[in-house]
């Protein structure tokens, strides 16, 4: 492992302390590697609703469809975090539209089970009991 800058090692600390299941899974991440296994992050779009209209974004298309069909629901995050965690998987990431204007947002945390991943947004998660 290279050497860590100072502030890195801090960062380091600070996740082991506040949670130490997913400083062991990424602690693993070198062994993972030369092994040949997956160190992926899990990425996926929720929704498509979103506060902006950004102009180079593809989901405007896609949010303005009049099909309108959800395509997860609070239980599909609930076994896609298993799954990930099942597979030694330590970051989840919500995109879509914007996650934070979704009305089930608080049930998708949730479902998540922030405890077992490094999950963006941490002012928001510490809102939500999360770290």
């Amino acid at each position: 492992m290279s050497e860590l800058k100072q502030n890195e090692m801090e960062k380091r600390d600070k996740l082991k302390k506040e949670k130490p299941y997913v400083y062991e899974k990424i602690m693993r991440f070198d062994e993972k590697v030369k092994k040949g296994e997956s160190i992926a992050i899990l990425q996926f779009q929720y929704d498509y609703r979103c506060n902006f209209r950004c102009q180079h974004c593809d989901i405007t298309r896609l949010r303005d469809n009049k099909n309108k069909k959800r395509f997860f629901t609070p239980d599909d995050v609930k076994k896609l975090s298993r799954q990930a965690d099942e597979m030694g998987l330590a970051q989840i990431v919500i995109t879509g539209g914007e996650p934070l204007v979704f009305p089930d947002f608080d049930e998708i945390v949730k479902a998540i089970d922030p405890q077992k991943f490094w999950i963006g947004g941490c002012l928001i998660l510490r809102l939500h009991g999360g770290r």
